[in-house]
C-alpha cells in the first residue's frame, strides 16, 4: 500500500521511511519522549510496537525525520483502520528540533499521502500532556471526538476530514 519514501522538509530536514537499522534510536526518541511530559512507558501493552516496528508496521507507513547530518531526530507512522480512515501515530520528535515548524511540515506531508491513498479521515488519539501537539493538530483543523478513545494513555481523539468535496 505504502511505497518507500524521502521527501525533503526544510534546512536541510527530511523525512524518509524507516528502516531496520533505525531500530533502536527510534525507540530512545520515543521513551525519551514519554519521560519527558511524565507519560508511562507500558511496552507490555500501548507501547509494544515500538519494539519491533519492522513487523508492528509492515502494512502501514512509518517513518524518521533525520537532520542534514542524517541524524534520526523524530518519528511519524500512518496506520491504515479501515478503507476510508488512517490514523496518525508515533510521532514524536527530539526535544532539540520541536517548536521549529517541522511537525507541520511533517503532518501535511503525511495528509497527503494519505490521501493519495485515498482515505478519507485521518484520526488520532493523544494525551493532554502534549500540549505542543495538541496545538498543531487544532491548528490543522483536526477536531475532537469525545468518547472514542482506544488507548489507556491517551484521552483525547482527533479526526480530520482529508478528502475534498
Amino acid at each position: 500500500m505504502f511505497s518507500q519514501f524521502d521527501i525533503a522538509l526544510k534546512d536541510g530536514f527530511r523525512m524518509r521511511s524507516f528502516k531496520e537499522d533505525d531500530q533502536k534510536t527510534v525507540e530512545k526518541i520515543i521513551f525519551k519522549t514519554l519521560e519527558e511530559y511524565g507519560l508511562i512507558i507500558n511496552t507490555c501493552g500501548v507501547d509494544n510496537d515500538v519494539l519491533d516496528i519492522q513487523n508492528h508496521y509492515k502494512n502501514a507507513l512509518f517513518g524518521v525525520v533525520v537532520d542534514p547530518g542524517n541524524k534520526i531526530k523524530g518519528c511519524f507512522a500512518l496506520m491504515p483502520l479501515d478503507a476510508n480512515s488512517v490514523e496518525l501515530r508515533k510521532m514524536y520528535y527530539s526535544s532539540e528540533i520541536r517548536g521549529k515548524g517541522l511537525g507541520k511540515k511533517v503532518l501535511l506531508e503525511l495528509i497527503s499521502i494519505a490521501k493519495k491513498q485515498g482515505f478519507e479521515y485521518m484520526e488520532l488519539e493523544t494525551a493532554s500532556a502534549l500540549k505542543e501537539a495538541i496545538g498543531l493538530y487544532e491548528h490543522m483543523g483536526f477536531e475532537l471526538m469525545e468518547g472514542k478513545n482506544k488507548t489507556p494513555r491517551c484521552d483525547k481523539h482527533y479526526i480530520l476530514k482529508i478528502k475534498d468535496d
